[in-house]
């Protein structure tokens, strides 16, 4: 099921297990979980720009601290500068990082060559390669 979307419920009589209770470990429900998340959402990936962009505004008011200090007299000397830089540039990372993986998501979405509406109702006649169910992205030809 696509997330998201309208679901209705399928009934169906199911045949009892032969070997059992289920013995599927913990470790592949949660594989399971995380096939779901980020097979339909660029989402995860998008945590990283808002952690990144984050820190970058932490390390910025963590300067603005330190260059008070320093204005001040009271600055400790020697690791201001190094932590400093190191936070700055983890941060900038970080949100660099986050946007290519937002952009190769968003390109591994499309390659996935879903469609881009599901219709639920179609009222009057249908042209096209609608009736064969096909995307326009996709450039299909209509056989007929």
């Amino acid at each position: 099921a696509w997330v998201g979307f309208r679901q209705v419920p399928f009934a169906y009589d199911r045949a009892e297990r032969h070997a059992g209770e289920t013995h599927y470990p913990l470790g592949k429900m949660i594989a399971l979980a995380f096939d779901a998340v980020t097979g339909f959402s660029t989402a995860p990936l998008r945590w990283a720009s808002h952690i990144g962009l984050a820190l970058t505004a932490a390390s910025l008011l963590l300067l603005v601290y330190i260059a008070i200090g320093w204005l001040t007299g009271s600055a400790v000397q020697g690791w201001t500068s190094t932590m400093l830089v190191t936070v700055i540039l983890g941060a900038v990372q970080m949100f660099v990082l986050g946007m290519i993986g937002e952009y190769l998501g968003r390109l591994y979405i499309e390659s996935k060559r879903r469609p881009l509406y599901l219709v639920a109702d179609v009222a009057g006649p249908v042209q096209g390669h609608a009736r064969l169910g096909y995307s326009a992205h996709e450039g299909a030809k209509d056989p007929a």
